[in-house]
């Protein structure tokens, strides 16, 4: 999809039906994968991110295993899956970043989660994909705070 998006000669209408067909796909496949969390989380959550190295972006993930992914419920780790997954696709489809990183803490029980990239940031005041990611750390009772300025990245701080 990013790379017919970087196409120059291709038809905007062909550009946009790929789109719509691929966030239709992307829609299914988050719906299979609801409850696809059963196993060893650390390698569910390692599979996501780097499913979004390629030759322009690396994602670093650090402290992962400071977690008990045992202890934490099914819904928060859902919700944490599927959180990331927005993250990294809006990086991959907009951000034009080269490094992410997210890192993992554990403090009082509380799990927080720290995303950044070196991409070209965005206007938070614009109603974006990110009210998605608001409104499911919400329903888990976490919090999220993004911090953005255009050019010069984005950060989203969870906690849980």
């Amino acid at each position: 999809m990013v790379k017919l998006q970087k196409e120059k000669n291709l038809d905007q209408s062909l550009k946009n039906d790929a789109e719509k067909i691929y966030g239709r796909a992307r829609d299914i496949s988050k719906e299979l994968r609801e409850n696809d969390v059963e196993g060893d989380f650390n390698i569910i959550l390692n599979d996501l991110i780097f499913g979004f190295n390629d030759n322009f972006t690396n994602v670093i993930v650090r402290g992962i295993s400071k977690v008990n992914w045992e202890e934490v419920s099914n819904i928060k780790k859902v919700t944490l899956h599927k959180v990331l997954q927005e993250l990294l696709i809006n990086m991959k489809k907009h951000s034009k970043a080269s490094i992410a990183v997210i890192s993992f803490d554990l403090n009082k029980k509380k799990i927080r989660i720290n995303y950044t990239d070196d991409g070209v940031g965005c206007d938070l005041k614009q109603h974006t994909g990110l009210d998605n990611v608001e409104n499911r750390i919400k329903i888990i009772k976490g919090t999220v705070t993004f911090t953005s300025e255009i050019e010069n990245g984005f950060k989203a701080e969870i906690t849980i």
